[in-house]
């Protein structure tokens, strides 16, 4: 249940302080700069390996809130 609820607020915070601030650095760079450019590449796959790895942790969370292995 600990680690649910630690994943949880690890995920929230991972949006809250990262993909969101992050999304809008790019939301500002789209448009002076071509969807080629190797900045704006780098952030899109900065922003997509994050939340890729949000994505796992928050698939940990449902497992382990549902299947309770550690019971």
């Amino acid at each position: 249940m600990i680690f649910a609820l630690a994943g949880w607020r690890l995920s929230a915070a991972t949006g809250a302080f990262f993909l969101g601030p992050e999304a809008k650095k790019l939301g500002k760079l789209m448009p002076t700069r071509p969807a080629d450019d190797p900045e704006v590449q780098a952030r899109i796959r900065r922003i997509l390996l994050i939340a890729r790895i949000d994505v796992v942790v928050l698939l940990a969370v449902a497992f382990v809130m549902t299947a309770k292995p550690f019971l």
